[in-house]
């Protein structure tokens, strides 16, 4: 089985905001940090994983 570069490149993507998303999470838990702030860093997070999606759908390869 091969991927694409495209595919590579999603898988890539989502690998990093699932590491992001997990450092985040730990950091919400363990430092509880205001609520202004905790909106902010999952907003982060969600826009890493749609510029994955955007990226691998709508840029050639």
């Amino acid at each position: 089985m091969t991927l694409s570069a495209g595919g590579l490149g999603l898988v890539a993507g989502l690998v990093i905001a699932l590491v992001l998303g997990g450092f985040w999470a730990w950091f919400v838990r363990s430092k509880k940090p205001n609520e202004t702030v905790t909106i902010i860093g999952w907003g982060l997070v969600m826009a890493l994983v749609l510029c994955a999606f955007f990226f691998d759908l709508y840029l050639p390869e």
